[in-house]
């Protein structure tokens, strides 16, 4: 389930969502969005994999 809190609540895994300031190659029209997914550690959140851009 995800929570309202943009939290994967069984993965513990949060999704922070960011407008790029870039726009997409393909498209002009779009901008490209930032996914950057989250691990809730007992030293509080962290990056778990690269930033991937879409």
């Amino acid at each position: 389930m995800i929570g309202v809190n943009g939290c994967i609540q069984e993965l513990a895994i949060c999704f922070n969502y960011k407008a790029a300031p870039m726009w997409d190659t393909s498209n002009k029209a779009l901008p490209t969005v930032l996914i950057e997914p989250w691990v809730i550690g007992s030293n509080g959140p962290w990056l778990a994999v690269p930033e991937a851009r879409y």
